[in-house]
């Protein structure tokens, strides 16, 4: 039990997990060009407090619970910081290949020991910096609409949503592979209402045909094994106009992350394997993508949003 709670503490840090690997933005000069679109800047929200705490109760059978304090971000960030909404031309009919660009190679990974021993030890930590949590939480606020149906895929301790947003949401679901983090996520909504699920060992998600608005996902499709069959069951448990939000920096768990995503770490390729999935699942609009990155002193993830509507 002392173990447990020194390895939560450790990772109780808000910035990212040493494991992390972090690149800046690599995008080519004669790609810079193309991709530089004008940034639509929005107004920073009122100072408030930019962290508060909250307790997360850890509770492992037949031992005795662990109250643990999770400091985390409110949103507010530094009253100096701008932010964006810049559009990156990379996808368009012509832009994706015309059959399915991987094979079973491209999903293996340097640690294939099962995930569930991986997050045993809940992380609860932030696994991208302040200025992209702010960014995130700005862009959600921004572009999903009150009274939604909310899923949040491959969640955990927190899923990244303004404060207020439990209380405009009809309803906020998650399924993620730590049932001790998502018991700590005071955000769904109702309380409690996740399911744990290794999309992994079983890549369905454990709703109903046309649950939900509106689909997240943070920095996490990097991780699956078959994310095709994943990207279809998001398209299953969408309703029609429904939206696929998906938002990826450049840090994440080396060993963890499939073979197509470290062998090139640029976030260019990133997304566009992003929007492979989501064109050759089918039942998708045309995804688009868009630089969210935060700017001014202490910034330093970048933060980018791939979307798709449910057709």
């Amino acid at each position: 039990m002392l173990m447990l709670i020194a390895s939560v503490i450790v990772h109780l840090m808000p910035k990212p997990h040493c494991m992390d690997m972090s690149r800046r933005l690599v995008i080519g000069a004669a790609a810079a060009a193309t991709l530089a679109s004008p940034a639509r800047t929005l107004a920073a929200l009122p100072t408030d407090p930019r962290e508060d705490t909250a307790t997360c109760v850890i509770v492992v059978p037949g031992r005795e619970p662990v109250s643990v304090p999770r400091p985390r971000y409110t949103g507010a960030g530094d009253p100096s910081w701008m932010y964006q909404e810049a559009p990156l031309p990379l996808f368009s009919p012509s832009s994706f290949p015309a059959s399915w660009p991987y094979t079973d190679a491209d999903f293996t990974r340097i640690d294939e020991e099962a995930d569930t021993r991986f997050y045993r030890v809940p992380k609860l930590v932030y696994h991208i910096d302040e200025g992209a949590v702010c960014a995130l939480m700005r862009y959600y606020d921004a572009h999903i609409p009150d009274n939604s149906d909310v899923l949040d895929i491959a969640s955990s301790w927190i899923s990244h949503y303004p404060p207020d947003f439990k209380a405009r949401m009809k309803s906020i679901s998650g399924t993620g592979i730590s049932a001790l983090e998502l018991a700590c996520n005071d955000q769904f909504k109702p309380a409690g209402s996740f399911k744990q699920a290794d999309l992994n060992v079983k890549p369905a998600l454990p709703y109903p045909d046309r649950s939900f608005d509106i689909v997240t996902c943070v920095v996490s499709f990097d991780y699956l094994t078959q994310p095709l069959q994943v990207m279809r069951e998001v398209a299953r448990v969408l309703r029609p106009g429904g939206r696929l939000i998906l938002s990826q920096s450049n840090r994440f768990f080396f060993t963890k992350a499939v073979k197509v995503w470290t062998a090139d770490a640029s976030d260019e390729a990133h997304l566009r394997v992003l929007g492979n999935y989501i064109h050759f699942a089918g039942s998708f609009g045309q995804p688009y993508a868009i630089d969210i990155s935060p700017r001014g002193a202490g910034t330093t993830d970048p933060m980018y949003i791939v979307e798709a509507k449910r057709s």
